[in-house]
């Protein structure tokens, strides 16, 4: 979304205006910011799995029949 965000502004904008450096800048640090989230989530581990209860493992089974 930011990189879409910084290209329409660029068309807004001359293509080497005063903004150009910081609209790249801005775009870089969202990037770095979202590979920085996406690395956390998938280092942590993932939960435990929860039972299900009967009436839908009843529910699950009736649809394999079928």
């Amino acid at each position: 979304m930011a990189a879409i965000l910084v290209d329409g502004l660029h068309m807004f904008t001359l293509v080497r205006s005063v903004y150009f450096s910081e609209l790249e800048h801005a775009r870089m640090i969202v990037y770095l910011a979202v590979l920085g989230y996406w690395a956390v989530q998938f280092w942590q581990e993932e939960p435990a799995r929860q039972p299900i209860s009967p009436q839908l493992s009843a529910y699950i089974q009736d649809l394999h029949r079928a």
